[in-house]
């Protein structure tokens, strides 16, 4: 199958376009404005999502039989201070790869995040569940939200999946914060369900192996690893694992943290259809956690 990956620069995309080219079963491409070293010049694509013109031209020229559409503006607080920006890139952007993905029939599986949800409501004891009403309380989240609304009125063949607090070795995330030296201000009153970025990979590729089949699974699914904790929780575990001293943990809530942009108080999502289409759940964030510090050698001889 010829794949195309957007945002193949970011944490997500360099991890899903290394594991589908390392399969050696498909012609990989990644998308982004600027090539990043890992991607051979003939596999790049220099494009912007939120030109659609450019983006809609680049995409159908190679005509893919899939698209993971991973680019986004994810910094929360940058999308509250640049409004715009985010509903050019995280609204826009992702109706013009839509559109793109429908020229050709191609099977779109684009990349939201749990901030869709504002945790006002009470969800079910394992989180909200696909089928539960989303409440953004902030610009990232309605950017995102609006972002699946064009996706899912494309006419593309899409599935929608929504993720939450992802860690991963090509980028700054929460689990590497905890794990640096010196204090750590870690809020009690936000909690979410911490997703490795390899595992969230591993179930995207199968996800897109699945359509190899003819199997196009459409819909909006949850994916993240199983579990839930707070901020202070993750902290926490961090320094057990590490063998730090867990005075170095500043428990706070989230007003303490002055941030630009609100954050929902619970946001944890079951991952309901996953289980119900026959998929195994995502390991428990813990296990994911430990082998992330294992992996990225935050454990110096530590077992």
């Amino acid at each position: 199958m010829k794949i195309l990956i957007t945002g193949v620069s970011g944490l997500l995309g360099s991890e899903v376009y290394s594991r589908l080219t390392a399969s050696g079963k498909h012609e990989v491409f990644g998308l982004s404005r600027r090539r990043p070293d890992f991607v051979a010049r003939e596999n790049h694509i220099s494009a912007d999502i939120s030109d659609f013109q450019d983006v809609y031209s680049k995409i159908t020229g190679i005509n893919p039989d899939i698209v993971i559409n991973t680019a986004a503006i994810s910094n929360v607080d940058e999308c509250e201070r640049s409004g715009v920006v985010a509903y050019r890139i995280n609204a826009l952007g992702a109706r013009n790869v839509a559109e793109a993905a429908r020229r050709f029939d191609a099977y779109l599986i684009h990349i939201s995040t749990d901030y869709v949800f504002g945790g006002a409501t009470a969800p079910g004891k394992e989180g909200y569940r696909e089928f539960d009403e989303p409440s953004p309380v902030n610009e990232y989240g309605k950017s995102k939200l609006w972002g699946e609304y064009f996706v899912s009125r494309s006419g593309a063949a899409n599935s929608i999946i929504r993720t939450s607090w992802l860690f991963g070795p090509s980028g700054a995330n929460f689990v590497a914060t905890a794990a640096s030296e010196g204090k750590v201000m870690a809020a009690t009153d936000m909690t979410s369900s911490p997703t490795y970025s390899f595992d969230l990979v591993e179930a995207l590729s199968r996800l897109a192996e699945s359509a190899e089949t003819g199997m196009r699974l459409t819909g909006i699914y949850h994916l993240t690893n199983s579990g839930c904790a707070s901020r202070y929780d993750i902290a926490e575990f961090v320094a057990e694992t590490l063998g730090l001293p867990k005075q170095r943990i500043q428990k706070v809530l989230r007003a303490d943290l002055k941030l630009a942009a609100t954050r929902p108080a619970f946001s944890a999502m079951d991952n309901f259809l996953w289980r119900a289409e026959g998929f195994r759940p995502l390991r428990p964030w813990q296990e994911a956690v430990k082998e992330y510090l294992i992996n990225n050698q935050h454990i110096h001889g530590r077992g």
